[in-house]
């Protein structure tokens, strides 16, 4: 047989559901593809960490799309059902109120082996990031996703590092769920045993299966596991067989079915928030550069009462979808098919708020780079307390051709820094790796569209092809659609001297550059740089200050006079990694006398956080009465 099927297992009165007359399942049956305690233990693990509510975040909200694109084994033409069955899966079949992260092969372009390697990088971001569900529509095999190896086993699935965030995977494709084979590991199995991240469970099927039974099968099962809170996923998948295999005598509907299994816990239900959000105000009409009002409040799903709730909802405004159309080109490169389908509409502010008993409300300002006419656009939020969350949505929103008068003539302000520190001057040394802390303000709000050139981006050492969009990097301060923070990992340049130059963009298309020069120190080394004191020679005081790459756990300033008598100390404990102006010395020693006109010897110590490593630097300060 091509297939391999355990479900007779759960026919426990004789009959099968697979023949005519049988009455259904009297169990539902799953697999834990396990070797040893070890890897038990770990989807245990996994499952009571999935299982905890602990692990909250925007990620259950969102639902990952891969759509293979329309060419199969050495490129040849195959049509457009994959995308086209991803569309109707998303249109259709998935509820509003999740977010959609649409991965779709074709909008990727070719490198010269015929792979796609910015499709697999889109995948692992995804996943690292967090999403609830990742369903993948299109070729595959035990070792990878699609002929253009989109998703490979060997090398994009060790890359995954989502252990708090688990996803279910669905792949509506050949041999995904291989697993009957001593000497070889199918991908399905190690997406379940690996412990830093990977699948809480995956729908798949173990051998050969053809896209048109595959693509009904997957918008069941999502009609069955998003139409209920009370199935859990494996039950999901068996209701969603039985239902095909009495509703059409269509026999290679019923095997192609069987080869779909579940590997994962049987009464694992997936994590979709608990309650709903209810906007209770918002506009009925955006306009660019005008302020809206929203507000809601968190509601029971199955009563619709309200819940008094306390913490905090994370808001995504989006523009309206936008529509294209992809045209499907043969081997003759003639165009024999076309889809018309969406994207995701840009987002217009990204932001958190307080929810107070169960209440919330806030305000953003639309951008200048607007859809004018749209009709739409679209509001989520999701809540999150110490023990629950919620989502909502407010959709259909019409977008005006009009727009609001502005005076506002002058972009953002940017004040950048490194980390933690509060004090970063341009040219300071800094510690390998440390991120990047923009903050941007303006009146008239920071534009996250990223359309027509209007990003926010970075330039580095000045070297165009080294620009990175920024953009939906940024996140606005706690309650406000004025301000906010973009924190960007600054990982693989080179040490030595290095410079960046930031552009960011208002709501209403002003702009603002800001540009320094830094130095990325050159290893991991704990030191203390930039020792002096301000003025030298000194009257009535002196400033003594430095620079820390790394935090210290202490740092000291000696005085002593040129014998080597010391008359001053001072110390201060958890000191971070800055620039700082650590100490003004009045001319005093320690009894509070002062001292004679002559040169003093200083010495600033610097011991790092395990005391491991201790660094001193020593100077001189002259003392003139």
């Amino acid at each position: 047989d091509n297939y391999v099927y355990f479900g007779d297992y759960g026919l426990l009165d004789g009959d099968s559901s697979y023949y005519d007359g049988d009455y259904g399942y009297d169990m539902m049956i799953s697999r834990w593809p396990v070797r040893t305690s070890t890897e038990l233990g770990t989807i245990i693990d996994k499952v009571r960490s999935y299982e905890a509510s602990t692990n909250f975040g925007t990620w259950r909200t969102t639902i990952t799309l891969v759509a293979d694109d329309e060419y199969g084994d050495g490129g040849r033409y195959e049509g457009l059902i994959h995308t086209s069955q991803t569309t109707m899966l998303e249109q259709d079949h998935l509820p509003p109120a999740f977010r959609r992260n649409k991965i779709y092969c074709w909008e990727y372009p070719f490198n010269s082996e015929r792979a796609k390697p910015d499709v697999n990088e889109a995948i692992v971001k995804s996943l690292n990031e967090g999403t609830l569900l990742i369903n993948y529509v299109g070729h595959g095999n035990p070792e990878t996703w699609a002929h253009e190896r989109i998703f490979l086993k060997a090398v994009e699935v060790p890359q995954l590092t989502n252990a708090d965030r688990l996803s279910l995977f669905f792949a509506a494709s050949c041999s995904i769920g291989f697993f009957d084979d001593p000497g070889r590991e199918g991908m399905a199995e190690e997406l379940l045993r690996m412990s830093a991240g990977g699948a809480i469970g995956v729908v798949a099927a173990t051998r050969l299966v053809y896209a048109g039974d595959n693509g009904a099968l997957n918008r069941q099962v999502f009609d069955i596991l998003f139409g209920s809170d009370d199935l859990s996923i494996c039950q999901s998948l068996f209701i969603a067989k039985t239902i095909r295999q009495y509703s059409s005598g269509y026999i290679t509907q019923r095997l192609n079915d069987r080869k779909f299994t579940f590997l994962g816990d049987p009464m694992l239900q997936l994590g979709t928030p608990h309650y709903d959000l209810s906007f209770t105000d918002y506009p009925d009409m955006i306009r660019a550069l005008d302020t809206h009002y929203v507000a809601g409040e968190v509601v029971d799903r199955a009563t619709g009462n309200h819940v008094h709730l306390n913490g905090s909802a994370d808001i995504f405004v989006h523009d309206s979808e936008l529509l294209t159309k992809h045209l499907g080109v043969n081997d003759q490169g003639q165009v024999v098919d076309s889809l018309i389908y969406t994207k995701n509409g840009p987002i217009v502010y990204k932001g958190s708020v307080e929810i107070t008993d169960g209440y919330f409300d806030f305000s953003f300002m639309a951008p200048l780079d607007i859809g004018y006419g749209g009709e739409g656009a679209r509001i989520f939020a999701y809540a999150v307390s110490d023990e629950f969350d919620g989502f909502g949505l407010a959709d259909s929103i019409p977008v005006s051709s009009e727009i609001t008068a502005t005076d506002d003539s002058t972009g953002p302000s940017i004040v950048y820094s490194f980390g933690d520190r509060n004090n970063f001057i341009p040219g300071d040394r800094i510690s390998p790796g440390e991120p990047l802390v923009l903050a941007l303000t303006d009146s008239s709000g920071i534009n996250l569209t990223g359309g027509s050139g209007h990003g926010i981006t970075l330039i580095i050492d000045n070297i165009m092809e080294n620009v990175i969009n920024l953009t939906d990097l940024f996140q606005y301060d706690a309650g406000s659609f004025k301000s906010g923070e973009i924190r960007y990992e600054n990982t693989g340049l080179e040490p030595g001297r290095h410079s960046f130059k930031i552009k960011a963009w208002d709501n209403a298309n002003n702009s603002s550059t800001a540009e320094f020069d830094f130095v990325i120190a050159e290893s991991e080394q704990f030191m203390i740089t930039d020792v002096l004191n301000y003025p030298n020679p000194m009257e009535e005081n002196t400033t003594f200050s430095f620079s820390l790459v790394f935090p210290a756990s202490k740092v000291s300033l000696e005085i002593f006079t040129v014998s080597g008598k010391r008359i001053f100390n001072f110390e201060d404990n958890a000191v971070p990694a800055d620039y700082h102006e650590f100490y003004t010395w009045d001319g005093r020693d320690a009894d509070g006398d002062r001292v004679a006109t002559g040169v003093y010897i200083y010495k600033v110590t610097a011991f790092s956080m395990n005391n491991d490593d201790v660094v001193e630097s020593f100077g001189k300060v002259v003392v003139i009465n």
